[in-house]
């Protein structure tokens, strides 16, 4: 449960509150605003590669934080709770868990997609998969704190099993192929079940 500014810096306790707002301006500002500090925090980018990077994107307070593990983790939470909420942004929130490392964000990923994906649309289905993604594979700058290791990685993935998941929505874009997000959505779980062949495969 997200004690709102107990532990959380206010700033971010200010986000959440907006991501709760039935203006969808307000709301999609607010969660443009989480994902570039999760994105800052998950590349560990020092203060002057943020400023030059993110200026002129967000405000310089924002730059400013740094989340620690727990932090990250809370946010997540926050996210995988709107999500299950039915947000009427989830697309959105499902993208901006991708920002996140590894170590916080891909086990919540796996869990909705495993319990919550079953009323998602085709660009939510895609927003999942894109993240899913990312945090698997896209995430390699360097092993540090907030990066899963490739062994964690996998047990996570023979825990949840999203490959169904996966299958189910190439199949579907396949049957849908005027739908806007069928070329997307295709080449995603595409790659993805290619490289979760490869990735499972590889020798421990």
């Amino acid at each position: 449960m997200i004690n709102y500014g107990k532990n959380m810096n206010h700033l971010i306790n200010e986000l959440f509150k907006k991501i709760k707002s039935d203006d969808e301006r307000i709301r999609s500002n607010a969660i443009t605003d989480i994902s570039l500090v999760l994105e800052m925090n998950s590349w560990q980018l020092p203060l002057e590669k943020r400023m030059s990077r993110y200026r002129i994107l967000i405000k310089e307070e924002l730059i400013n934080i740094n989340l620690s593990q727990s932090e990250e983790a809370e946010i997540i939470e926050f996210l995988q709770k709107e999500i299950i909420d039915l947000n009427k942004s989830t697309y959105s929130l499902l993208f901006t868990i991708g920002q996140a490392s590894s170590s916080t964000g891909l086990a919540p990923l796996l869990d909705i997609i495993k319990n919550y994906s079953g009323g998602f649309n085709a660009n939510e289905s895609y927003q999942a998969l894109v993240s899913l993604e990312r945090l698997l594979f896209w995430d390699d700058n360097g092993i540090n704190d907030y990066q899963l290791s490739d062994e964690k990685k996998r047990n996570l993935i023979y825990q949840s099993n999203p490959i169904p998941f996966i299958k189910s929505k190439l199949v579907w874009a396949l049957n849908n192929s005027n739908s806007a997000h069928s070329s997307g959505l295709y080449d995603t779980a595409k790659r993805l079940l290619n490289g979760l062949s490869e990735f499972l495969d590889k020798p421990k």
